[in-house]
């Protein structure tokens, strides 16, 4: 066997062939780490926001069995508009009472009624708003109440009054009759968010 020469030049080639060897591995690596997904180590957030989503729509669907969505929405203040939902010790509302008894919802959050207008176009009314640490809800959930002529209307701080029946108290609250020559009165969606 021979010995081999081996030449300065030689060695500068290997040196470099090794640099850039390094310099392509480091950079298939950084390549690597930004494809990797990370939802693994932030998934507890989206979870327990999926939960808390469940949670409430729970609560809605109890409500919903309850007839308590209906006499939310059909509750109104002195002005015809919808009453606020006030829960705490004095609830008498069933929903307020709903809401005050469930661990589902902390103590930030958001309700809402939608409703069709006298013009047919979609109007927001917030009947619960507090102020938010932060700016997006983590869970939201909505339920939709069919009203029809024939549901009682109730007034007063606990819905004490009846004042009659959507079709006799028509003009004096904030839901309009979407048709006239139907039984179906209105569709209110009731959506609460929370923090």
């Amino acid at each position: 066997m021979r010995p081999m020469k081996h030449r300065r030049e030689r060695g500068q080639v290997f040196a470099l062939e090794g640099i850039i060897s390094a310099l392509v591995i480091v950079g298939a690596l950084v390549l690597g780490l930004q494809a990797v997904d990370t939802a693994p180590w932030n998934d507890g957030e989206r979870e327990r926001g999926e939960e808390v989503r469940t949670d409430i729509d729970d609560v809605l669907a109890l409500a919903e069995d309850r007839g308590a969505l209906q006499e939310a929405v059909t509750t109104v203040d002195s002005t015809g508009e919808p009453r606020s939902v006030v829960p705490g010790a004095d609830a008498q509302i069933t929903f307020d009472r709903i809401l005050d008894n469930t661990t589902a919802i902390r103590s930030e959050f958001r309700v809402e009624y939608d409703y069709h207008n006298e013009h047919g176009e979609v109007e927001t009314v917030t009947v619960r708003d507090q102020p938010t640490s932060t700016a997006n809800p983590t869970a939201t959930a909505t339920r939709q109440v069919v009203l029809f002529n024939n549901d009682t209307v109730r007034s007063g701080p606990s819905g004490e009054n009846e004042e009659g029946t959507l079709e006799e108290v028509n003009d004096d609250i904030y839901l309009e009759n979407q048709d006239e020559d139907d039984e179906l009165y209105a569709v209110v969606t009731v959506r609460v968010m929370v923090w």
